[in-house]
């Protein structure tokens, strides 16, 4: 006949589990003992609401750790335990802290003792507990002792009135608690230094007066208690960019008050004054009911919120079993979220308020927003709609330009500066995308919109852009292309006439893009919205079906680079004029290397020795 009995643990065995594995100091102790102490001072400020739930007068909290030698006292005015309190919270391993009605983790009152309490293990052979329960009208002493080995006793402490056996700090006391450690065989004496670090460390912003003392000097203060400074998320916008001086190490561009209620989340957060890597870890400073829960919380924000750090507190997101960075689930999602969306509000509000200052943020972080942006949809989504991009009218957002119709781009920084004067003066928007992770970005703006158009730039764009001669002129002009097309046998290039702007440009030469041809035309015309070129593609069509020729401009020539006379150009004129020349010949070749070097475009041998022609040309009228 079977019979269920219970596990055995082996409590020494779980402290080193603990230490090894969860805890990640040796200080662990004192953050929990600490934790404690403001969980049983929140438990007393609770009971002592009023019928209409206000807080009566005497709750204010404090909490000594005063250092003896090799022992160690930690004294709490909090609610306190009684016997049987003592029995089931103390020497309970592993409780679940209780849960308000939606499933919150409550802001007011832990109820981990037990797990608290097991860290002290770490450095102490044995913990014994004195408490005085608030609860209660009596002078009675608890006292609860458990030992390393898994042993625990618990009694009622006799002449308690009289302070024998009780803790003078916790005897002077209507109630409250004492926890008592004695350093482990072999140790060193508890350090005083490093005691009041840590706690300054972890108490900094507590709400409750912390002390560390020892018994023949005078007390220290910790933190901001007694002296009237609110944590830095309350805190004058001045205090708040001396904090971020001297904790993050700079100097903040600007400062972003931060607040999710569903998390009972408050902070701040400073824009980084200088560019940043976005593949770093962004280190977040978070503070749990505020005692710091870490330095280095990396997952409060998105990804593509790297330009900032932040600092608050958060009284329902989980802390892990380590209590040094949060829980993944659904309520830190929906954190990271709505900060997310208040760091994105406060970049589109700067935009609009102070368009000089946005720029000045650009300039700092625009390659890692773009970086980022290559491979994270909401950081594109960002960079779309609030990221001017240079064009050549003027810096416009993606989101602007896809509005208005098809968008086209130059793949490099040299194309885009040989259209600039050309598109400019037309009328023609071509978007610079010869920086870092433009084209990338574009392509998958492209995937993400499939309904919109985002091409490169082909030389029909930039033709179709230009106003065809009329009639008349263009039978002015033939001698002249046909002299052109003479004179520049051998670089398989077509001359055609077009009327653009500035006339200061006498020709144009347009290097055929086999990828790009056929792909601007087809999205021009099938485009949504109006696309300005459809008519005048299609006017280019029927003319190259009724068999045009390059002279008249009306067909142009799909599988070759192209030469744009400019029939508004006075210089044009004067060499029509001049078409019977015999010099004519080199100085339509001048014109069509000093297009090749204006366009930045590659030179063969043959336009190489033109281009020495021409030299030597002027060498010898010049003398």
């Amino acid at each position: 006949m079977s019979s269920e009995e219970k596990f055995r643990v082996d409590l020494g065995g779980i402290v080193e589990l603990l230490s090894r594995n969860l805890y990640s100091g040796s200080d662990v102790y004192l953050r929990e003992l600490l934790q404690n102490g403001v969980d049983a001072i929140t438990a007393n400020a609770q009971s002592g609401k009023d019928d209409e739930g206000t807080y009566s007068s005497d709750t204010s909290g404090r909490i000594r750790f005063v250092v003896d030698g090799h022992t160690l006292r930690v004294t709490d005015n909090g609610v306190g335990l009684n016997i049987d309190e003592a029995r089931n919270l103390l020497a309970t391993i592993g409780g679940s802290s209780k849960r308000d009605e939606f499933g919150l983790g409550r802001s007011d009152y832990l109820g981990q003792f037990g797990i608290g309490l097991l860290s002290c293990f770490m450095v102490s052979d044995n913990i014994v507990v004195y408490s005085k329960t608030a609860r209660d009208n009596g002078d009675s002493v608890v006292r609860w002792q458990g030992n390393s080995s898994g042993t625990w006793t618990v009694s009622l402490v006799e002449d308690a009135k009289e302070g024998h056996a009780v803790p003078s700090e916790l005897a002077q006391l209507p109630h409250g608690t004492t926890v008592v450690l004695h350093t482990l065989p072999g140790e060193p004496p508890f350090d005083y230094r490093n005691i009041r670090d840590i706690i300054e460390r972890y108490g900094e912003f507590l709400p409750v007066t912390v002390t560390v003392e020892r018994p023949s000097s005078d007390l220290e203060l910790v933190g901001n208690h007694g002296q009237g400074k609110p944590p830095v998320w309350d805190a004058s916008s001045s205090a708040q960019r001396r904090w971020c001086r001297e904790n993050f190490g700079f100097d903040p561009f600007d400062v972003i008050p931060l607040e999710v209620p569903v998390a009972g989340f408050k902070g701040v957060a400073f824009v980084l004054s200088e560019g940043a890597h976005p593949g770093r870890s962004a280190r977040h400073q978070l503070y749990l009911r505020r005692m710091l829960l870490s330095k280095k919380v990396t997952d409060l924000l998105p990804d593509w919120a790297y330009f900032v750090r932040v600092v608050g507190n958060t009284d329902f997101l989980r802390p892990t079993a380590a209590r040094d960075a949060l829980f993944e689930d659904s309520l830190l999602n929906e954190t990271r979220d709505a900060l997310g969306r208040e760091v994105r509000d406060w970049l589109a509000g700067l935009a609009n308020r102070d368009p000089q200052r946005f720029q000045r943020f650009i300039n700092l972080h625009i390659t890692g927003l773009k970086a980022l942006a290559v491979s994270d949809a909401e950081t594109r989504n960002l960079v779309v709609h609030s990221v001017p991009f240079e064009t050549t009218s003027g810096m416009r957002t993606l989101d602007e330009l896809m509005r208005e119709g098809p968008v086209r781009f130059a793949r490099t920084v040299q194309q885009y500066k040989a259209l600039l004067p050309i598109a400019a003066a037309n009328g023609l928007t071509v978007l610079n995308a010869g920086y870092a992770f433009d084209e990338e970005i574009l392509e998958q703006v492209r995937l993400d919109q499939p309904d919109r158009s985002i091409v490169e730039i082909g030389m029909n764009d930039i033709v179709g852009a230009f106003s065809l001669a009329d009639a008349s002129e263009e039978a002015r002009f033939l001698p002249l292309i046909h002299a052109c097309d003479q004179a520049l046998t051998g670089q398989g290039v077509a001359v055609i006439l077009r009327d653009f702007k500035p006339s200061t440009i006498p020709v144009l030469y347009l290097p055929q893009s086999a990828a790009a041809h056929g792909v601007v035309e087809d999205a021009a015309r099938h485009a949504p919205g109006e696309s300005g070129l459809s008519g005048i593609l299609d006017m280019l069509d029927s003319a190259a079906e009724g068999g045009g020729n390059a002279a008249s401009g009306a067909l142009i020539v799909p599988d070759s680079a192209q030469l744009v006379v400019n029939a508004s150009s006075p210089l044009v004129h004067q060499l029509l004029a001049a078409v019977d020349s015999p010099r004519i010949v080199a100085a339509l070749r001048g014109l069509y290397v000093q297009s090749l070097l204006a366009g930045h475009h590659p030179m063969d041998p043959q336009a190489r020795s033109w281009a020495s022609e021409v030299y030597t040309s002027l060498i010898s009228l010049a003398f």
